[in-house]
């Protein structure tokens, strides 16, 4: 390993950061087989979508309760964490983060933007969890996350909370909707296309895992190469 990439190693491991990303073109191999050579290991190509909101399907009535989650802050850290067992959204992070670094992780990503952040209960239950964040300046929103426990998968319940996604952000004045998927999670690929989501963009993570750093654990540490 060089010693400018030692030193980076050494910076995140200092602030207690578990595992560090790198972001890269879809076409860049060459930025790649150095990203190898230093201990990297390709992870997946992420896909970047977005959808105009100026016409949404409207949702219809369902049992499906959504509740903010500054109102439940324990009970959507759980079940966050729950969403993650199983998932085919870049499974290699399962169990790498604590319920706290994983929230830590989500509030530090957009610090310009206004969260807001869902528990989603059907029949009383816990079945899955929604973050969403609205830009300060333009009436743009970003799907950060959304993951459903293993036990609501497979009845539908992910269409019916997009579907009643995109009707409140409409109604919230929204008029662009963006997310990010791993290319290997067939099935939100092939929901997010349904609804009308397209592609504009492709990035490679490559990633590496840091150990288990002494000190208090930090968010994760990410960096995007290229554009």
């Amino acid at each position: 390993m060089t010693p400018l990439w030692h030193a980076l190693r050494q910076a995140a491991q200092s602030q207690g950061s578990k595992l560090a990303q790198v972001l890269l073109p879809a076409n860049d191999n060459g930025a790649g087989l150095i990203l190898q050579s230093q201990g990297y290991a390709y992870m997946t190509l992420m896909r970047y979508l977005r959808r105009d909101l100026s016409r949404v399907p409207r949702a219809q009535s369902s049992s499906l309760e959504w509740v903010e989650a500054s109102g439940c802050l324990a009970e959507f850290g759980a079940t966050l964490v729950h969403t993650y067992e199983g998932s085919l959204d870049c499974p290699e992070l399962e169990g790498l983060r604590s319920q706290e670094e994983v929230l830590s992780g989500y509030a530090g990503e957009h610090q310009a933007a206004v969260p807001h952040w869902w528990l989603l209960r059907m029949a009383g239950k816990p079945a899955g969890v929604i973050m969403a964040n609205s830009d300060r300046q333009v009436p743009l929103w970003e799907l950060s996350y959304l993951g459903l426990v293993p036990g609501s998968r497979g009845q539908g319940l992910g269409r019916m909370a997009m579907v009643q996604l995109l009707e409140r952000i409409q109604t919230a004045g929204g008029l662009l909707l963006t997310t990010a998927v791993d290319s290997r999670n067939s099935p939100a690929c092939g929901l997010y296309a349904r609804l009308g989501m397209e592609t504009f963009d492709e990035r490679q993570v490559w990633w590496t895992p840091l150990g288990q750093p002494g000190g208090p654990a930090s968010p994760v540490e990410s960096a995007g190469a290229g554009s």
